[in-house]
């Protein structure tokens, strides 16, 4: 990551060790496992490769890493900057790939980016579009309400009025168990 901040000016890598590093520091402080009393994530009881976040950690880091991100938003000056500082740095767009897309594109993750023309997998509109998917994101928190319902994976899109049948048959609709699923509206 020095590499890539050693492109910014002095002023703009000045805001981000005194505005986003404090905050990104307490952050991991707080979520490592010698700090508090209570486990952030459990291992998958049905032995799936992934962990199984409590109410709580899934709020606490929705808010606070969004926190982090609109500052680096900010920081940097929106949304066609920060498009053009991950672009620049191979890293940094693997790893906002691995924010939309999980661990693998494989493996959708149920994501899809409205279009006039129709639905796009967001990765694909990340790719070809990365300021809206950014401007989205930073905009998307602020106007949102956020709650959790403990629901299959087939019961949640039912209840936002999704398309079922023609779903992709990776995202196994009818056989996946219920889950916490964040809903916006």
């Amino acid at each position: 990551m020095p590499r890539i901040t050693a492109t910014l000016s002095a002023d703009t890598q000045r805001l981000l060790m005194d505005m986003v590093k404090p905050k990104f520091d307490a952050y991991f402080l707080w979520t490592s496992s010698s700090f508090g009393t209570r486990a952030r994530s459990v291992p998958d009881p049905h032995g799936r490769p992934f962990f199984i976040y409590s109410v709580e950690s899934m709020f606490a880091d929705l808010v606070f890493l969004w926190s982090l991100f609109a500052d680096v938003y900010q920081v940097l000056g929106g949304h066609k900057s920060l498009a053009a500082f991950v672009r620049q740095d191979a890293y940094l767009k693997s790893q906002f790939r691995r924010i939309i897309e999980g661990n693998s594109d494989q493996d959708p993750d149920g994501e899809f980016w409205q279009l006039p023309a129709g639905l796009m997998p967001l990765q694909q509109a990340a790719d070809q579009n990365l300021e809206d998917v950014l401007k989205t994101m930073r905009n998307g928190f602020a106007h949102s309400h956020w709650f959790l319902d403990d629901l299959s994976a087939l019961d949640y899109w039912n209840k936002l009025g999704w398309e079922t049948a023609s779903a992709p048959a990776a995202f196994n609709l009818r056989s996946s168990e219920k889950e916490l699923h964040d809903v916006h509206r």
